[in-house]
């Protein structure tokens, strides 16, 4: 997708995400995104041990957080492990596993 796309738009966030063996895709952050492995979420996975609602990205007052709701593997932010139901705010650059 090109970020041209979305001019006009209120977009404040794009988020950049690979699944192993499939392309890299981007996917805007509006207000939230939600993943998980169900299908009534906006990135769904059916691999990798994510739970049916695995976490959310919200923006609010321009800052992109991510809120870990549960799973049997732990995520990550860099080497930071995620706590099941808190929220972390994310960096430009931040790589979440």
């Amino acid at each position: 997708m090109s970020d041209a796309q979305y001019q006009g738009q209120q977009l404040v966030y794009l988020l950049d995400y690979k699944i192993p063996g499939a392309n890299a895709e981007r996917i805007p952050v509006i207000e939230k995104l939600t993943v998980g492995s169900a299908d009534d979420v906006d990135v769904a996975v059916d691999d990798f041990g994510l739970a049916p609602h695995h976490a959310i990205f919200r923006v609010h007052n321009d800052v992109l957080s991510i809120h870990n709701l549960g799973g049997s593997d732990n995520s990550f932010i860099g080497k930071q492990a995620l706590v099941h139901g808190r929220m972390y705010i994310i960096d430009a650059g931040d790589k979440i596993s």
